[in-house]
């Protein structure tokens, strides 16, 4: 039988040979995709480097699959994504930092589950929020009813007879109807498939959690409707039928349940298995910036992908500081080398000349606006990471031979209760 385990390596590493002379004997096409896109095969390269990209997928049919762990066990992956969340980062944006193909065969790696199970959540919750945004959709169900002095829709002549008119009950009818309801087979879905995910956030132990929270805002739209479904049902539910954000979250309700509710996915599948997916820790880190710079600007307004014109977009704009911060998920930054960091100033020199952003900060002559570059100091903390009470410049480091620039490192959060 040909060998089907994954190839495996961390984030920013290279494969041993072996793993590239496979690479090679498949003749992958590793021409790059769509700008602001997911990679293909994770951003592997040619010569066998991966990428900022961390998951799960098949380099070809029948092939062997590509696994790509974090630099580090244990990131707390669930505590960044809440922050993003609750920060309200665009919905689009958000899911750009990642990729999941659902329908795609499960691919085998235990140590995935820890990156997965928070990101689905945290996908589910992110469409539920949209979903419900414009309203849980009611829908026709079928029901029956044993109705005293009045008939809806029609009655069922022979098990009326048995159930009442057998039994001297000539005043009720059963009868069958149709009711146009909220309580119908998709949205019980969606409601177990909440409760799953409360479940699953209970079982990390964090109690606080914002996205706790959001699953039991959730919950309490879907009051009065049951979370009784059978199997049979599951399967019944059509994707093509649904619209607006409910295809997506179906899919994603369907996926949870498959690992947590047996009385219901009715499979064998166990947490280790994984549906391709493809997470970009670049912008992981900047959601985790986002919330230290939330947490000690506290009160004041952070502008996170502010419109700069030309140039883009700015990863954040602090008004009352009169202050561009950029995220950069890269280790070089360590090494203060002005060099490699060419191409990082140039890009924030020009946020900093945009007449919309000088705009914004409300500068009016010709100052320079002081840029701050934040990156991964190689440092891991279980505790939620927050500046000192010092005004941020103070606490960074001035870039050497550059006017009004900065680097400040910051260590990425791990989980302290698994």
């Amino acid at each position: 039988m040909e060998d089907r385990s994954p190839i495996v390596l961390r984030e920013q590493q290279q494969l041993n040979e072996q793993g590239r002379a496979y690479i090679a004997s498949l003749n992958l096409d590793f021409s790059s995709s769509e700008v602001g896109s997911i990679p293909p095969f994770l951003g592997l390269s040619a010569d066998g480097w991966s990428s900022y990209y961390v998951g799960a997928v098949w380099l070809k049919k029948d092939s062997r699959p590509l696994v790509v762990l974090p630099k580090i066990d244990n990131i707390d992956f669930l505590g960044i994504f809440s922050e993003a969340l609750v920060d309200n980062v665009s919905p689009s944006y958000f899911q750009k930092a990642y990729s999941i193909k659902l329908d795609t065969p499960f691919i085998e790696d235990k140590a995935l589950n820890a990156v997965l199970t928070p990101l689905m959540v945290a996908h589910f919750l992110s469409v539920m929020r949209l979903l419900l945004a414009s309203g849980l959709k009611r829908s026709y169900i079928i029901r029956e009813e044993n109705l005293k002095s009045k008939v809806r829709g029609h009655i069922l002549p022979l098990r009326n007879l048995q159930k009442n008119i057998l039994r001297g009950h000539v005043e009720k009818a059963l009868c069958r109807f149709q009711e146009y309801s909220y309580d119908y087979p998709e949205n019980r879905l969606l409601k177990r498939g909440l409760l799953a995910a409360e479940s699953l956030l209970l079982g990390l132990r964090v109690p606080n959690n914002s996205l706790l929270q959001l699953v039991r805002k959730c919950l309490l739209a879907f009051t009065g409707i049951s979370s009784d479904i059978t199997p049979q049902t599951v399967k019944s539910i059509r994707r093509d039928k649904l619209h607006g954000e409910y295809p997506e979250a179906i899919s994603l309700a369907k996926r949870i349940l498959a690992r947590t509710d047996f009385a219901i996915s009715e499979s064998s599948s166990t947490p280790h298995r994984v549906p391709e997916f493809a997470i970009d820790m670049s912008r992981i880190f900047e959601f985790h910036v986002l919330g230290v710079l939330r947490r000690h600007f506290l009160g004041h307004r952070i502008l996170f992908q502010e419109y700069a014109g030309i140039m883009g977009r700015a990863d954040y704009i602090v008004p009352s500081a009169q202050l561009i911060v950029d995220a950069k998920y890269k280790t070089y930054y360590t090494q203060k080398s002005s060099d490699i960091l060419r191409a990082d100033i140039r890009e924030l020199s020009g946020y900093s000349r945009s007449q919309r952003i000088r705009n914004i900060l409300k500068v009016e002559d010709n100052s320079e606006i002081p840029c701050l570059i934040i990156y991964p100091d190689g440092k891991y903390s279980g505790e939620k990471y927050s500046l000192s009470e010092q005004p941020i410049l103070s606490q960074a480091a001035p870039m050497p031979g550059v006017h009004s620039f900065y680097t400040l490192g910051i260590p990425i959060p791990l989980m302290t209760n698994i």
